[in-house]
């Protein structure tokens, strides 16, 4: 153990770095031992094969980044807005439709179709691009949130309110998935812990 101290040698592993060692190996196999042999610190890697992620404000400031990531947020911001804009609403609501009784699948609709569904966005994503079905979500969304707009009646805001709630669900498992792909995989917990702050 004091040799290798002395010695200061380090072993770094990385795929492509292993195929050179292999590689060299295998020319050394022909006269000498097959064994791969540890190569000392100092010696002349190329780093450039290595993987660089930004972080702290590099991220937000970078112009690559910039847009994404303030649309990724805006879009969250409106899911979070749909599923409380509603407290405030809620009188009016019940005065215009006169649907007191219903006042609570105003509410739940949008909630369950959410928490139903964000199992099968997961399980979605895992065969179609994220893009597509953040772009589909975003859609359904909206259209939901069309039809609560212009609704006649209490029953059609009811539906409007479970449509939106399809496109929530697909809009934050998409924003997760997306974002923990763009990250360095020790840096994955802060940044789920940090998107899901924003929602209630």
């Amino acid at each position: 153990m004091q040799q290798v101290k002395d010695s200061q040698l380090e072993l770094v592993i990385t795929s492509s770095r292993l195929n050179r060692l292999t590689k060299e190996a295998n020319v050394q196999k022909n006269g000498t031992d097959a064994s791969i042999m540890m190569v000392p610190a100092q010696g002349s890697f190329d780093l450039s094969e290595e993987v660089h992620y930004l972080t702290g404000l590099k991220v937000f400031l970078a112009s690559s980044l910039w847009i994404p990531v303030s649309a990724m947020v805006i879009s969250l911001f409106l899911v979070v807005l749909d599923q409380t804009i509603i407290a405030t609403a809620i009188p009016c609501i019940a005065f215009d439709f006169n649907a007191l009784n219903l006042i609570m699948w105003i509410v739940s609709a949008y909630l369950i179709t959410q928490a139903g569904l964000l199992m099968l966005y997961g399980q979605v994503l895992l065969i179609a691009p994220t893009k597509w079905v953040y772009i589909t979500a975003i859609t359904l969304f909206e259209i939901g949130s069309l039809i609560c707009g212009v609704s006649p009646n209490v029953n059609v805001l009811i539906f409007g309110r479970a449509f939106a709630g399809i496109g929530a669900a697909g809009i934050i498992v998409s924003i997760l998935n997306k974002g923990s792909k763009s990250c360095p995989s020790n840096s994955i917990p802060s940044y789920l812990a940090c998107s899901e702050q924003s929602l209630p």
